[in-house]
């Protein structure tokens, strides 16, 4: 796989860490992350409207860490999805797809996966999945701890 640039938002902050961060703190689903838009999210209640599995609404809530980073990555931006890319969207793309305000397409599953695994390349400690398995000394599972 050919070396790409890690992916930016207006102000030129890598997206990595505010996708990281919100999935860490929310323990939502990557695609119901991906498939937020701008208007889902209440930044004052920290907290978003999903679509879960399923089609059902529901609520993700975060803490302090998505809700200082989540004002560089809306950049006054109304509404649109939250994640995008950094290219204009290609003709055809879904209209849901792409941000009315800037153009640019919704950042998919495969590429935030890219943005995932070149992070975790360079970060000495990437952060653990939030809901972890303890394992007992004896290396016996022992049931299952929510990572504060």
């Amino acid at each position: 796989m050919a070396h790409r640039k890690p992916l930016r938002h207006a102000t030129g902050v890598p997206v990595a860490a505010e996708l990281r961060t919100l999935l860490y703190e929310s323990a939502a689903r990557a695609d119901e992350v991906l498939y937020l838009n701008v208007e889902d999210l209440y930044p004052q209640d920290k907290r978003g409207k999903i679509t879960a599995k399923g089609g059902a609404t529901e609520w993700i809530h975060w803490q302090s860490g998505t809700a200082q980073l989540l004002p560089r990555l809306i950049a006054r931006r109304t509404r649109g999805p939250l994640f995008l890319t950094d290219r204009k969207a290609p003709a055809g793309t879904p209209t849901l797809d792409v941000c009315p305000e800037t153009g640019r397409a919704r950042l998919s599953y495969r590429r935030a996966e890219e943005i995932f695994e070149e992070n975790t390349r360079l970060s000495a400690n990437p952060l653990p999945h939030p809901t972890t398995s303890r394992i007992s000394a004896a290396g016996r599972f022992t049931g299952s701890v929510t990572v504060p």
